[in-house]
């Protein structure tokens, strides 16, 4: 099970709370909070989600794991960290608490770390900064970035490098794992 995984190529209109902050920092120049902001999530960086995917795949496990970060954020905390990346003077507006909103999302990733010896490694303070560079780069158009998709999965994108070279994935016989991850990617994008 996938929780609220974030990173570069993320849609404009997701939906998810980090893509939403970036456009309204970017559109509006203020950000829209719906309640006090006191309500927390848990946010996983796709290059960690990439590895956990990856060791998952090559375990002989076959029932579900959660794979995302168990560090809580409160959402006006992660309004400031977006902040930090673009003009500190961005306003928090606060709408209505939506009835249907969770107070608390923090996945319990215990048989990850468990079976899989996986735990997120980057950030959020990184990950959004890789994140947010990339929108300030490509825009949202995450066809026409000039990243090679295989720099992103095998690990020579990202700060995860080092883990994906330790975990000696391109050892592995009998699987094109570039063919399966990229698979992923593009049938999982709303995710991510």
């Amino acid at each position: 099970r996938i929780f609220n995984c974030y990173g570069p190529r993320m849609l404009r209109d997701d939906g998810r709370v980090i893509i939403n902050f970036i456009v309204d920092s970017i559109n509006k120049n203020s950000i829209s909070i719906f309640g006090d902001g006191s309500q927390t999530r848990s946010f996983c960086f796709i290059d960690d989600l990439i590895v956990g995917l990856k060791l998952l795949m090559k375990s002989n496990y076959n029932l579900p794991v959660n794979l995302g970060s168990n560090n809580e954020i409160s959402i006006n905390k992660l309004s400031e960290l977006i902040k930090k990346n673009f003009n500190q003077n961005i306003k928090n507006i606060k709408l209505p608490f939506r009835e249907d909103d969770p107070k608390r999302r923090n996945p319990d990733i215990k048989l990850a770390k468990k079976l899989l010896d996986w735990n997120p490694k980057i950030s959020l303070d990184e990950g959004l900064e890789l994140t947010i560079k990339y929108v300030k780069k490509f825009g949202f158009d995450r066809y026409n970035h000039g990243i090679e998709l295989d720099h992103i999965f095998t690990g020579t994108y990202g700060p995860v490098k080092k883990r994906f070279k330790e975990l000696n994935f391109n050892k592995m016989s009998n699987f094109n794992w570039s063919l399966v991850i990229n698979s992923i990617y593009y049938k999982t994008i709303n995710f991510f």
